[in-house]
């Protein structure tokens, strides 16, 4: 994922890698804008998951979407949907969600978010 280092501390993905990471975890749902080549390591899906992302082939070919990481994911039996232009931000299962927000004229922040239906 773009700008993972750009977040204000403390950075979020520790927390975010940690649930995602959990064996107990059930399915998640990523909807993110673009993935980076290190996503598969810091958003480690599994088989059963879920990645929409811009996957277009402007994305792709303007290196903002990894087609590496996609096939990674691929390989692991994440299921892959695209939509162009994407700038959603949530990463949910059953157990937790987290969402990232963008205050104007600053960086998206993310935070866990009480989870609803």
């Amino acid at each position: 994922m773009h700008g993972v280092s750009g977040y204000p501390k403390p950075n979020p993905w520790a927390g975010i890698s940690k649930d995602i990471a959990s064996r107990r975890r059930s399915r998640i749902v990523a909807v993110v804008g673009y993935v980076g080549l290190d996503a598969p390591t810091v958003m480690p899906l599994r088989a059963g998951d879920s990645l929409v992302c811009d996957a277009s082939p402007t994305a792709i070919k303007s290196r903002l979407t990894s087609a590496q990481a996609l096939l990674e994911y691929d390989k692991r039996g994440v299921a892959i949907y695209s939509l162009e232009g994407l700038h959603a931000k949530v990463i949910c299962s059953r157990s937790f969600a987290w969402a990232a927000h963008k205050p104007p004229q600053s960086e998206p922040k993310w935070s866990p978010i009480p989870y609803a239906v």
